[in-house]
């Protein structure tokens, strides 16, 4: 049996947690970047009298967000995989350690919350 077993095993089902949630942020930026090329693509080549609006980016600039949001996907998936280091070191130590792993704890749950208010805001634009 592997030694503090449940604790790793409690830190890498964390880890995978975080690194979900940054795919998904980044997936989302990737997704909205390619749907304003769509609807530019259907702008620009219909030669009928109706044309698809482009209201959706009059609150943000579509490429921006979607650079931003692929942008902090990334960085989420980099402050987990360090956290998940640290957190496996201090799990390993024979020495009582303090945890000090808040910081990035709070810097991530931040992002994620301003992902979400900014997209709250966007949609009720």
């Amino acid at each position: 049996m592997i030694k503090n077993y449940k604790d790793h095993a409690a830190n890498e089902r964390t880890f995978l947690a975080w690194v979900r949630t940054g795919v998904t942020i980044s997936v989302f930026g990737f997704v909205l970047e390619k749907f304003e090329i769509f609807l530019k693509s259907i702008n620009v080549n219909s030669k009928s009298e109706i044309a698809v609006p482009l209201e959706i980016s009059k609150f943000i600039a579509i490429g921006p967000a979607s650079f931003v949001l692929v942008f902090f996907g990334i960085l989420i998936i980099v402050l987990s995989a360090w956290h998940f280091i640290t957190t496996r070191r201090a799990i390993n130590s024979d020495n009582n350690l303090t945890y000090r792993g808040l910081v990035p704890v709070i810097a991530l749950s931040a992002m994620v919350l301003a992902i979400g208010l900014f997209l709250l805001v966007a949609l009720l634009a």
